[in-house]
């Protein structure tokens, strides 16, 4: 399961529940202005990447997914889980 570390909060997340892998060719398609545009194109995690698009239409993101409980990353016990960054 790869897991990665969010640029915003620091939770550890999974790549398949974010919008890790269309990160930085979705990134311009984002409305930044409620998460700050200092994340733009970073691993962030589903409820820090902008909850809608330029358009106004919604991601279904900016909320945390419930698949697992949100907990901070941690280095040691995600060690082998890190995805391959784009």
């Amino acid at each position: 399961m790869p897991i990665f570390k969010c640029s915003k909060c620091g939770c550890a997340e999974n790549t398949a529940l974010s919008m890790h892998w269309g990160r930085k060719s979705l990134a311009d398609e984002l409305d930044w202005s409620e998460v700050g545009a200092e994340y733009k194109g970073l691993p962030l995690c589903s409820e820090c990447t902008p909850k809608r698009y330029l358009d106004g239409s919604e991601t279904g993101l900016g909320m945390w997914h419930g698949r697992f409980p949100k907990e901070p990353y941690d280095e040691e016990k995600y060690n082998d889980c890190k995805p391959f960054d784009l």
